[in-house]
């Protein structure tokens, strides 16, 4: 049967293993008989890689991880780990819901944010900046203000305080990019801060 051209995958700037797509561009330029040959190949290969992926990423973590729904998410995941430096922006106020009209905080709740992304990384390179660039799951509250930490472990961010119109936060959340990556979690609630 003639092989159908792949469709190049979505870009959604933290998508970087594309071994799939590109392995279907080079059988298409092969013969029926070689493209059976490197298709028994490429399988042993990622299945290998994922296993290298899996064990680098355990060493990295003082908790045990447990194996996702994909195993592709390895390799995402160890991207994630050796990624470079970078901005991640998290909530803050868009002025943007009332067309930039003045307003007071106690009428400003809905200007606050719960978006988060990363923008860019630190070492200024526009190729790495542009396939890191992707949105991340909102946080569980609308935060203005805030402050954002990072933690011990790697890719692991805290979201503190802020506030929402009026309402000034008590409450702490945190987002772990790994696992994010590994297994599609979110934002999770921390115990509160004693003042908001």
């Amino acid at each position: 049967a003639a092989l159908e051209a792949p469709q190049a995958p979505r870009c959604d700037g933290m998508q970087w293993v594309m071994e799939d797509w590109l392995s279907a561009r080079v059988l298409l330029q092969l013969s029926v008989f070689d493209a059976l040959a490197v298709r028994a190949a490429s399988r042993s290969l990622r299945a290998l890689s994922e296993l290298a992926a899996a064990d680098l990423l355990r060493g990295l973590r003082s908790q045990p991880l447990p194996s996702p729904d994909s195993s592709v998410r390895w390799l995402r995941g160890l991207a994630q780990a050796h990624a470079p430096p970078r901005v991640i922006c998290l909530g803050g106020y868009n002025s943007n819901w009332n067309k930039h009209e003045p307003v007071f905080q106690d009428g400003d709740a809905m200007g606050c944010e719960v978006s988060g992304e990363v923008t860019c990384s630190l070492r200024g390179d526009a190729s790495a900046s542009s396939r890191m660039r992707c949105t991340l799951p909102p946080m569980l509250y609308p935060r203005a203000d805030l402050a954002v930490s990072s933690g011990w472990e790697s890719s692991t961010i805290y979201a503190v305080g802020g506030r929402h119109g009026e309402e000034r936060h008590r409450s702490v959340e945190s987002f772990d990019l790994l696992r994010w990556q590994l297994y599609g979690e979110g934002w999770q609630e921390r115990p509160g801060m004693m003042q908001g």
